[in-house]
């Protein structure tokens, strides 16, 4: 099944990140790479990155177009296994909250 590559027009952020990286781990299955990279990318879409940890205040203040960028990628080139909406399903069906 060919998957359609996302173009650069389509990776948006308020914070001025550059997803090429992630976006061309992703159609080879680089998943570990490609997990180092999105959590490298979401520290530097927070001011409060600079610590190499994030807090729940942090995280829900996070850019929300860059958090659909990431989402976007790993659904697309995971033919839907992995994302944020994925994971967030996970927790929820083993009643975590």
């Amino acid at each position: 099944m060919l998957i359609p590559k996302i173009g650069n027009s389509d990776l948006y952020t308020e914070v001025d990140l550059d997803y090429r990286p992630l976006r061309d781990l992703l159609p080879f299955k680089e998943w570990k790479k490609a997990d180092i990279e999105t959590r490298s990318l979401i520290l530097r879409a927070s001011p409060e990155g600079k610590k190499g940890w994030l807090n729940r205040f942090d995280i829900t203040n996070l850019p929300s177009s860059d958090l659909n960028t990431i989402e976007k990628l790993w659904l697309n080139y995971s033919n839907k296994r992995f994302g944020f909406s994925i994971e967030k399903h996970i927790w929820l069906s083993v009643g975590v909250q």
